[in-house]
C-alpha cells in the first residue's frame, strides 16, 4: 500500500511538470498571504536576490481564493491590492523576465512554466520567500 501511495504521488509530481503541491493543511495560510502582500518590496528583493539560481522545484503556487474562504477579511485583501498595486505591477514585471532550470534541466522562462498550469503572470499578486521556497500567490 505504502508502494502504490508513493508510486501514485511521483507519477502525480511528474504530471505537475515539476510544480511542487504541499500536503493537506501545509500550505500558505491567509496570514501569510496578507504578510506578503504588506512586505511586497522586500519580498520582491529576496526574489532578485535569488534570480540566478532559481529552479521549478523552489516554486508554490497558492490560489488565493481557497485562503479568502471561510473567516478570512476579503476586504482588507481587496484593500491592499488596491493600495499596492505598483509593488504588484514591479513584481509581475520581475516575474515575466525570469528564467529557471527545469525539472528536465533546460532553461525556460517563469511564464512558460506558469502557463502549464494555466496561469500567466498578471495573475500572480504576491510572492513569499522562505529559504530556498518561494510561494507565489495567484487570483
Amino acid at each position: 500500500m505504502v508502494k502504490r501511495s508513493i508510486a501514485i504521488t511521483l507519477v502525480f509530481a511528474g504530471l505537475l511538470a515539476g510544480w511542487p503541491t504541499p500536503a493537506a493543511g501545509s500550505g500558505p495560510s491567509y496570514g501569510e498571504l496578507m504578510s506578503a502582500l504588506k512586505n511586497g518590496p522586500s519580498e520582491a528583493e529576496k526574489f532578485r536576490a535569488m534570480m540566478g539560481n532559481l529552479t521549478a522545484g523552489e516554486f508554490h503556487l497558492t490560489n488565493v481564493t481557497g485562503l479568502l474562504a471561510g473567516n478570512a477579511d476579503q476586504t482588507a485583501f481587496t484593500t491592499a491590492l488596491k493600495k499596492d498595486a505598483g509593488d504588484i505591477a514591479d513584481l509581475r514585471e520581475t516575474l515575466a523576465h525570469t528564467t529557471l532550470t527545469g525539472s528536465d534541466g533546460i532553461v525556460e522562462m517563469l511564464a512558460t512554466l506558469l502557463k502549464g498550469q494555466d496561469l500567466t503572470v498578471g495573475r500572480i499578486v504576491a510572492v513569499d520567500v522562505q529559504g530556498a521556497q518561494i510561494t507565489l500567490f495567484y487570483q
